[in-house]
């Protein structure tokens, strides 16, 4: 609202762009280490301002507690970046 409330063109690129590069996934992990719904409100308060659906973020709020899970999820996709990363060099 800051940089963007007078010029709506970049404000919705802008959003796009940052619900595009910060994917539900990344929501649930973030949310993992949210402790309890009063600090999960004004962090939802955010993303819905930055866009994302009411609704994805129950989903993400409700898996994110399943801690175990979530550290299993982050630990397989670091190999798989890592793995991606380690053939582009090859």
């Amino acid at each position: 609202d800051k940089y963007f409330s007078d010029d709506a063109e970049s404000r919705t690129v802008f959003l796009s762009v940052m619900t595009r590069e910060h994917l539900w996934y990344s929501i649930i992990n973030v949310a993992s280490c949210i402790r309890g719904l009063k600090e999960w409100r004004p962090f939802r308060d955010k993303m819905l301002k930055f866009g994302y659906s009411p609704r994805l973020l129950a989903i993400c709020y409700a898996l994110s507690r399943f801690k175990p899970f979530i550290s299993f999820a982050v630990a397989v996709k670091r190999k798989i970046v890592n793995y991606r990363g380690s053939l582009l060099v090859k």
